[in-house]
């Protein structure tokens, strides 16, 4: 989350700049801020789990890292550098992670609270120096890292620095057998033994495993297999499983060093592909193998599998529909597996190995949002609890759902939070449409309404097919898992437009086929689809449609699932795609627009009120489903390119000699400047973003524009031409509607001079409010049409224009997104304004107050690049944005100042108790200390007896010699050098040696004990002057316990 006073530029086109006051008043209304990300990350890569805070991580490709606990457990943390993430795995207990980038750094990562931060960076140069495996020291104090060359770095995690001892392949592989002729290869895998932690197992990628003794420094037994190695996993104390790249698993005794059976390939005998990772258990009664990979190359090599084997009798393929990343075993307090976590390239799947049949986990969160790809998204802000709970009443119950809890329990969770309740709904390419939750940092999915089971598509193939073949399909013995479902049965399905009432609990669906179903909560029944048909344009009028055949519903009676029922479904002719719904709960009245014109339906009555068609003569002659209308030849586009490129050149400052002055832009905040207006030309009919025809908004609003004296019901349509339609409503009572129809009359019609596409049509009132509904709204009543290149305000009922606000012309940019937003502030509540926010295609979003059209703030908010993000956008009312940050990811985001950090108010947190978690180790000395305590005492041995003696003995003799001053801690005591050694059981000593070319020399000794002592010891002696070069060196190794006396950082 970002905001501040340097997001927001103040921006004021003319006139006088904003007083100190107006400032002040900006600040308490508009503010922006990124809240959270929901959806599932882009490309992750690893998984990493923590057994002991019960935390998940995750890591994807562009450098983003992400931790979760429990429901509303999330951190987050993107590397600067945008180098993707190769491995990571927890520091179990102390809250922290060791991540290895693609560019072989290595990153040690905190968790402080609420926040995931980055530590200390340390970076391996060199080809044969990249990492190629991770393994941590059960004692927590150091990582193996095995590289590409093939040897092998002991890397101390207190300070992120690599010792001085490495594991050299050539002594690894001294002792190899004669067999084994060819490189090792880099190193593939690296295992500690489960009950010494002085053993480790090192497998290279050619098919050798060595165990190694660390503290000998040899090894203990080498292991050749014929077949390129991929993973290794210990199953007990005395045996461990090896797999390889022809889809086979070897079963190791690592006593003997012998094969405990042959080389067991699971689904072969033909050729398979690789298990890229394996897992085995065999501490209880069972064993377990999981393993990834392995399927038939021939038959089912293009499946992505994870494969649960128990014992011989329990055997299932998880068959996912994308890529697997990676997947790690929960273990509960026994050791024994508990659950599953699978991590693929589009989704999280959880399998509960603790229960019969192995369900699935409902998932809590990295919820697959792009299960089918979305095409549309709106959202619905404010709403009370009821509403969320009637919809997620009738939510889908998905068969083989686990009962137990989700194992992902670490961190807390505060109950206070946002309070308000908001839903977002998406469109999907599949023709269904899904309804999430969102509440503080959480996205909870509700419902979901599938459009598919009431059309007439290609696909003949039922759900109960699907199930039949899968019964039949004995070896492997295959289960469908997980809901990404990249393929569409039809494209004709996907949604296009999506409109909700929350008052009413009625839901809209415009699809590509000119399809539109008006659909209400209902519980489970039996009966027949109401079709309205609806002709725009016909083939009597001269015009021919070449697109796709609509889409045929099923009229006859029909089973109905409790939750989303449709009402009535109206097909469109010629069935385009809908590109824009209206609706008004009062007066039962839809509005759909195509590319040809629009219908306004009567969907409590089943009645096509109007077909109105915005295609002249040329579009007729011209009609294809093509944005790029056949008559715009090469040449043509050529010669409007040259011309505005003339045009272009004509506008440029004539006398180059001049500077450019820098006031004359419109980010100024000089009053005296003015913004520079670019020259438009007026849009053809037929405009670049496809038929100038196409309906791009569609308004109904209670106003003036018959008599200034009454209002009438209206329609306001907008074209891609620049045309505006306004239509007069005849809303005849409910009672008399039967034969009393309501109708449609065209009373005013506007073209505007530049021809740019209408973007939205608003009637508001005196005080800036929208018009809903058919309440009293105070006079005069204006209207503001916003086009892609300015916005125009006129009075009504005469349509006389009071206002106008140019941003092409000024700017250069186009207006993607408008929406009229209240702003209150939180501090005084009775502060507050209407005001207009709108998105560029640039990616800036800024806020105009209403009906002045004074520009209050801009802040760039998407980037520009991102076409998907900025044309995905959907505003609320209060202020709130979410748009598609990538295929797979949503950005919710807010520029109302009393708004921002509403998702991150009830966010949780993972407290780390702070006895696991030491910024220094004592337990290193078991050797290294030894070292140093040994140099030391050669050191002393060479400054002479002074060295030796005790320090208070020198202070209490005559005086302080100069070149002899010794300062010693009240702690310390009676303490020599030689003591230091014998006194300390486990310490931490940093020694600094400094000399000087005028013979003198500091020499500064700091150790800090368990026992919660410390020594400080500062002596200078007076040393042979021909020693001229300065020279100093520092050994360091810091006590892991809280001390009362700070380490050096020397």
């Amino acid at each position: 989350m970002s905001s501040g006073p340097n997001m927001l530029k103040f921006i004021w086109g003319k006139g006088q700049g904003p007083s100190a006051e107006r400032v002040k008043i900006q600040k308490q209304l508009f503010g922006f801020s990124r809240e959270i990300s929901h959806g599932f990350p882009t490309k992750p890569s690893c998984l990493a789990w923590d057994p002991e805070l019960k935390l998940m991580g995750l890591a994807a490709k562009n450098g983003r890292i992400l931790v979760y606990g429990k429901p509303g457990v999330e951190l987050e943390f993107d590397l600067d550098d945008e180098a993707g993430i190769n491995k990571l795995i927890f520091i179990p207990g102390q809250g922290r992670l060791i991540c290895i980038s693609t560019d072989n750094y290595i990153h040690l990562m905190e968790i402080s609270e609420q926040k995931l931060t980055l530590v200390k960076s340390t970076h391996m140069e060199g080809r044969l120096k990249t990492v190629s495996a991770l393994c941590l020291e059960s004692a927590k104090k150091r990582v193996l890292l095995g590289t590409e060359g093939g040897n092998i770095y002991l890397l101390r995690l207190w300070n992120l620095t690599l010792e001085q001892e490495i594991i050299f392949q050539d002594k690894v592989v001294k002792d190899v057998p004669d067999s084994f002729k060819v490189n090792p290869g880099a190193v593939e895998s690296i295992l500690e033994h489960q009950t010494d932690m002085n053993q480790v197992l090192i497998g290279f990628t050619r098919g050798l495993v060595v165990l190694w003794d660390k503290s000998e420094q040899t090894a203990l037994k080498h292991f050749v297999s014929q077949q390129q190695l991929e993973s290794l996993s210990w199953i007990r104390d005395t045996q461990f499983v090896s797999s390889h790249n022809d889809g086979s698993f070897i079963i190791w005794d690592s006593v003997s060093g012998s094969q405990e059976e042959p080389p067991n390939t699971p689904y072969g005998p033909y050729p398979c592909k690789s298990i890229t990772k394996l897992y085995g258990n065999g501490k209880g009664e069972d064993v377990w193998k999981i393993f990834s990979g392995g399927m038939p190359r021939a038959s089912y090599g293009d499946k992505f599998t994870v494969t649960v084997m128990k014992n011989d009798d329990d055997h299932v393929v998880l068959d996912l529909t994308s890529k697997i990343i990676d997947f790690q075993v929960l273990e509960n307090t026994e050791g024994l597996p508990d659950s599953l976590l699978v991590l693929s390239e589009e989704e999280l799947v959880a399998i509960d190995l603790k229960s019969a049949g192995w369900p699935q986990y409902e998932v809590p969160y990295l919820h697959s949002i792009h299960a089918s790809a979305i095409t549309c998204l709106t959202q619905a802000t404010n709403l009370k609890h009821s509403v969320v709970e009637e919809i997620s009443k009738y939510k889908a119950v998905q068969q083989s759902v686990s009962i137990n809890p989700w194992p992902v329990t670490g961190g807390e969770v505060s109950a206070a939070g946002d309070s308000s309740h908001n839903l977002l709904i998406t469109g999907h390419e599949d023709g269904s449409v899904r309804f999430w939750g969102l509440h503080g940092i959480t996205m909870t999915p509700l419902a979901t309404f599938k459009s598919s089971k009431f059309f007439k598509t290609d696909d003949f193939d039922d759900d109960e097919n699907r199930i039949d073949e899968e019964d039949e399909e004995e070896w492997p013995p295959f289960r469908k898992v997980g809901m990404f479902d990249p393929f569409s049965d039809d494209p004709r399905l996907a949604v296009k437009k999506v409109g909700y009432c929350a008052e009413t609990n009625q839901l809209m669906v415009g699809g590509t086929a000119g399809q539109v179903l008006v659909c209400a909560l209902g519980e489970a029944k039996e009966e027949s689809l109401k079709i309205c048909k609806a002709d725009i344009v016909t083939e009597k009028e001269g015009f021919t449609w070449k697109g796709h055949q609509p889409l045929l519903a099923k009229g006859t009676s029909l089973k109905m699932e409790a939750g989303w029922q449709p009402k009535v479904v109206l097909q469109i002719a010629p069935p385009a795609s809908i590109t824009a719904l209206t609706f008004s709960k009062e007066w039962g009245v839809l509005g759909a627009g195509t590319a040809h014109g629009f219908v306004l339906l009567d969907y409590n009555f089943f009645h096509v009120i109007s077909a109105r068609s915005t295609l002249n003569a040329q579009d007729i002659a011209n009609a294809d489903d093509n944005p790029m209308s056949r008559r715009k030849s090469l040449k043509k586009s050529l010669r409007e390119s040259f011309r505005r490129l003339r045009k272009g050149r004509s506008q440029r400052n004539p006398d180059k000699k001049k500077p450019v002055s820098q006031t004359n832009v419109i980010r100024s905040e000089s009053p005296e400047a003015r913004p520079v207006e670019r020259q438009i030309e007026a849009r053809g009919s037929t405009s670049e973003d496809g038929l100038g025809s196409m309906v791009r908004c569609l308004h109904f609003a209670k106003t003036y524009i018959a008599t200034p004296t009454s209002t009438s019901p209206t329609l306001w349509a907008g074209t891609t031409c620049g045309q505006v339609l306004v239509f007069l409503l005849n809303i005849t009572p409910e009672d008399k509607r039967k034969n009393d129809k309501i109708t449609a009359v065209l009373a005013k019609e506007i073209q505007l001079k530049h021809r740019a596409p209408v973007i939205d049509i608003v009637v508001y009132d005196s005080g800036g409010l929208p018009v809903k509904g058919e309440g009293e709204f105070p006079l005069p009543h204006k209207v503001l049409i916003a086009s892609e290149e300015q916005f125009k305000i006129f009075l009504l009922p005469n349509l006389k224009p009071s206002g106008k606000y140019k941003l092409t012309a000024q700017e250069g940019a186009r207006v993607r997104k408008i929406r009229s937003v209240t702003f209150a502030s939180k501090e005084k509540p009775s502060l507050s304004e209407n005001c207009v926010a709108f998105l560029t295609n640039l990616g800036e979003i800024s806020i105009l107050v209403f009906p002045e059209l004074r520009r209050q703030v801009t802040t760039s908010a998407i980037k520009k690049e991102d076409v998907v993000g900025i044309s995905s956008l959907a505003f609320s009312e209060s202020g709130d944005g979410v748009y598609m940050s990538s295929s797979s990811e949503l950005q919710v985001l807010t520029v109302a100042a009393a708004r921002v950090g509403f998702c991150s108010s009830g966010k949780g947190r993972v407290v780390v108790p702070l006895q696991n978690r030491a910024s220094e180790d004592p337990t290193e000395t078991d050797r290294q200390a030894d070292l140093q305590n040994q140099q030391n005492e050669r050191e002393a041995e060479q400054n002479g007896p002074q060295a030796r003696a005790s320090p208070r003995s020198l202070s209490d003799e005559n005086g302080l010699d100069s070149h002899n001053e010794t300062n010693i801690s009240e702690a310390s005591g009676d303490i020599t050098l030689d003591s230091v050694k014998d006194h300390m059981v486990s310490q931490s000593l940093e020694i600094n040696i400094t000399e000087t070319p005028s013979g003198s020399r500091t020499e500064r000794i700091e150790t800090i004990s368990r026992t919660m002592e410390s020594v400080s010891i500062r002596t200078e002696h007076l040393v042979s002057p021909e020693i001229t070069a300065p020279s100093s060196f520092s050994i360091g190794q810091d006590g892991a316990g809280e001390s009362a006396a700070e380490p050096s950082e020397n």
